[in-house]
């Protein structure tokens, strides 16, 4: 039995025909998000977002020129790319506060359930509703903890890609495993944004 039996689902040729520029680009970001991302949270989820949009919308460019037949110029992918992150920053930040309470909800109403099913044996139904309250109140106020064993995740999928091999497991898990131990050694607290304090 392996470890990973089964690779990731991202198209290597999708990745190899985006340009260098913004492969180099999401690198650095992936390095920084590595190594730094919970001490700059608020950065990091701008940067993850901007990156995530970009490469999305690359993709998008290239299938489509793939598919009408046509040759796509290295810049107007640069350009789309930058558009598309930039459009993502934008949502991600708008629902960055409704992500967390939607992430403790359901976090509440899986403990709470399982909870209530173990010591009631059968939960009514106000169980789970009360730990999705609870768990959407309160998960915002203590993902922070969380960020510098989660944030390193997303630096490596950023590297991986940058480097041409998003769904090479041992290396997605190798850089993750450098970017806790780094972001760890490096101490201090996480940084939530701003608005959040």
């Amino acid at each position: 039995m392996t470890l990973f039996a089964a690779p990731l689902n991202i198209p290597q040729q999708l990745v190899l025909d985006a340009p260098s520029l913004l492969r180099l680009l999401v690198g650095v970001v992936g390095l920084f998000i590595l190594l730094r991302g919970a001490a700059l949270y608020d950065v990091t989820l701008r940067a993850s977002a901007f990156c995530m949009g970009a490469i999305s919308t690359v993709g998008l460019l290239v299938a489509l020129s793939t598919t009408g037949g046509l040759a796509l110029p290295a810049e107007v992918a640069v350009l789309g790319g930058c558009v598309g992150g930039v459009m993502l920053l934008v949502i991600a930040v708008m629902a960055h506060r409704a992500a967390l309470f939607g992430v403790g909800t359901v976090v509440g109403l899986t403990i709470a359930w399982g909870l209530g099913e173990t010591v009631l044996t059968s939960a009514p139904v106000w169980v789970p509703a009360v730990g999705a309250l609870v768990g959407g109140v309160v998960f915002p106020l203590f993902y922070a903890q969380f960020l510098k064993i989660l944030t390193p995740a997303v630096g490596a999928v950023a590297i991986a890609y940058a480097i041409g091999d998003p769904s090479n497991s041992a290396c997605l898990l190798g850089l993750w495993v450098v970017g806790v131990v780094a972001q760890v050694a490096v101490g201090g607290d996480a940084a939530v944004p701003e608005d959040e304090e």
